[in-house]
């Protein structure tokens, strides 16, 4: 069996733990971690090929100062992911449940429901990007409680990832990240670059349109 190389110790080094079936989340999640100075260790990119999976799997958590779990209504299902947070419990780690879908509270494993979850999830019926334009033109924009958006001379960061200015419409970003919302006045007539900035962030559960 080949040996698992550690992160640069100078680094928080942190295991995700998710269900297939939230991969494309888990990758974001990666990025931004490491973004952030993060050493995140994912089991489709660093699990080694034709090794046996546990005993690697098991080395990850056991390498790692906090484990991250991937909540959905797959990962609470997955046999994997449940012996994964046994190895949590069983090597005494720190737990992070992140909730990208909404699940039974009693579906959570023991080990995380105990713990004060951070909400990720997108709304149930996402408006189109029209639909969603015309809405935060009548009232505006808010970003969800659980968002910190932060920006720099270059560089705007959501909850970890970061991301290049666009060419026009920096002014209503930084406004955004100051005050926590945008009027309808700001929201309205938004260059294209950044009206899909913030429609993606809609669709990940960053930002609302500020509407009952």
């Amino acid at each position: 069996m080949s040996a698992v190389t550690p992160p640069a110790d100078d680094k928080l080094k942190v295991f995700i733990s998710y269900a297939r079936k939230d991969l494309e989340f888990a990758e974001r999640l990666v990025a931004a971690l490491e973004a952030r100075g993060v050493a995140a260790r994912i089991d489709v990119r660093d699990l080694p090929t034709l090794e046996q999976w546990q005993q690697e799997l098991s080395e990850f958590i056991y390498a790692a100062d906090a484990v991250v779990f991937v909540i959905s209504p797959s990962s609470v299902a997955s046999k994997v992911c449940a012996w994964e947070i046994g190895r949590v419990v069983d090597l005494n780690k720190r737990l992070a449940p992140i909730v990208v879908a909404r699940v039974p509270d009693d579906s959570i494993p023991a080990a995380a429901s105990k713990i004060n979850y951070l909400y990720f999830d997108p709304p149930n019926a996402p408006l189109s990007r029209v639909a969603f334009a015309a809405r935060s033109a009548r009232h505006g924009l808010v970003l969800d409680r659980r968002t910190q958006l932060l920006f720099d001379a270059t560089h705007l960061f959501i909850n970890g990832a970061a991301l290049a200015f666009p060419a026009t419409g920096t002014a209503a970003l930084k406004a955004l990240a100051n005050g926590r919302s945008l009027a309808s006045q700001q929201a309205a007539g938004l260059p294209a670059a950044m009206g899909t900035i913030l429609y993606n962030w809609y669709r990940d559960g960053y930002v609302h349109s500020d509407v009952a």
